[in-house]
């Protein structure tokens, strides 16, 4: 869907061929990795994701409504240009003034979204203190973790250029500071067009 330039939020869709492909270079990626724990959004997409990447070391997942994507409400399935004259306001607002974010019907506001995606970070963070955690998500979901990460303001959000799919944040979380290792890495998807 996201290749039609749709809002997709939280509408489920399964992987494309592109999205298989990516998951199947990042499982190769993965597989050595010992995981203490997986946690993913309960959209569709996001499962498949874990049932293609599962190995061996890997525990079974633990699906989380928190790291669910964005509710873009009735922007859903609108392709964004349509939705920018459909709902100026709130287009403009959601990617210019984020912290004064003016939702459509339906939609949550960043603020709130960015509130509900981090309070379950920190929860992930205090039941696994040392350990190895993966989290399979999206990313609207990871820019709202990136403000924790790099300690900025809601009026900072969409600092960052495109997510690729399949993209990896890797971070270390000392009690108190994060250290960004990687920071949307998805060489493992170099030999994969339009990812």
């Amino acid at each position: 869907m996201n290749q039609m330039c749709l809002f997709q939020g939280s509408t489920d869709s399964p992987l494309n061929e592109i999205g298989l492909a990516a998951t199947k270079a990042l499982k190769k990626r993965l597989e050595s990795i010992s995981f203490d724990a997986v946690y993913v959004s309960p959209l569709g997409r996001t499962i498949e994701t874990y049932k293609q990447i599962k190995s061996p070391l890997m525990p079974e997942m633990e699906i989380r409504e928190n790291l669910k994507e964005l509710d873009f409400g009735i922007m859903e399935n609108t392709l964004i240009d349509e939705a920018s004259k459909l709902w100026p306001e709130s287009f403009e607002s959601l990617y210019n003034n984020p912290e004064n974010h003016v939702p459509v019907e339906g939609m949550e506001s960043i603020s709130s979204f960015s509130d509900r995606v981090n309070k379950e970070l920190y929860s992930i963070l205090d039941r696994h203190t040392k350990e190895q955690v993966l989290i399979i998500t999206h990313g609207v979901v990871m820019r709202a973790m990136m403000l924790q990460f790099e300690k900025r303001n809601l009026s900072d959000f969409w600092v960052d250029d495109y997510i690729p799919s399949t993209s990896l944040i890797v971070v270390d979380f000392d009690g108190e500071d994060f250290i960004i290792i990687k920071k949307f890495d998805n060489e493992h998807t170099a030999h994969i067009t339009d990812v």
